[in-house]
């Protein structure tokens, strides 16, 4: 059976950079997606509908929730001292 998703909650953090939290229709899991510079990079990572799952998620959205950090995480963007 194919699984359909659906946006619970859109967070616009910065004028680049969005999080998007959807849910698959048995809700069984949940994704978050990060959206860098409109959406021309994203990043989609999937966590399981439960206590843990959140809490992962959460986590993982504070790791990605400056531009700096996800075009760290992506490797994009000027370097820093030429290096």
């Amino acid at each position: 059976m194919i699984s359909f998703k659906k946006i619970i909650e859109n967070r616009q953090i910065s004028d680049k950079l969005s999080h998007k939290i959807s849910i698959t229709n048995d809700e069984e899991r949940i994704f978050l997606r990060v959206e860098y510079n409109n959406g021309s990079s994203v990043v989609e990572k999937q966590f399981q509908n439960n206590s843990l799952g959140l809490e992962e998620m959460e986590l993982t959205a504070k790791k990605l929730d400056t531009e700096e950090k996800v075009c760290n995480y992506l490797g994009i963007g000027e370097t820093v001292n030429g290096k």
